[in-house]
């Protein structure tokens, strides 16, 4: 069964999300479909009651949605509680997982990038 992953937004027309993450999928073979959605508010809650189906892997949530998923949610991971904001959504057997590496990959980059380290820092006071 082929199953599909979500980026869920609005808007979303302009992400190059769709056209990477399909190639990593293809990469190694998996049967998974990488599409985006626009959403519009209306249709978020509907739409995050749908990944419940066995045929979603989950999601990947942007703007505007990143706050409002986490009460669509049945569990949030510990970053995503302290962050208040969820960019991906698992589907556990119908349960609804939110995590954020939205903060690992910025400090990651930062790190990379400009060998800069994050830790005992403070982003705002």
């Amino acid at each position: 069964m082929s199953r599909t992953i979500l980026l869920i937004g609005h808007p979303v027309s302009h992400s190059v999300s769709p056209v990477f993450q399909q190639a990593a999928l293809n990469y190694y073979s998996l049967n998974v479909t990488y599409s985006a959605v626009d959403v519009l508010s209306n249709d978020l809650t509907h739409l995050v009651e749908s990944l419940r189906n066995e045929e979603f892997v989950g999601a990947n949530v942007t703007v505007p949605y990143k706050e409002t998923v986490i009460t669509l949610l049945n569990h949030l991971e510990a970053k995503s509680k302290l962050i208040g904001a969820v960019n991906t959504i698992e589907n556990r057997s119908g349960v609804l997982i939110g995590h954020n590496t939205d903060a690992e990959g910025f400090v990651m980059a930062l790190k990379n990038e400009k060998n800069f380290n994050a830790k005992d820092k403070k982003a705002v006071a």
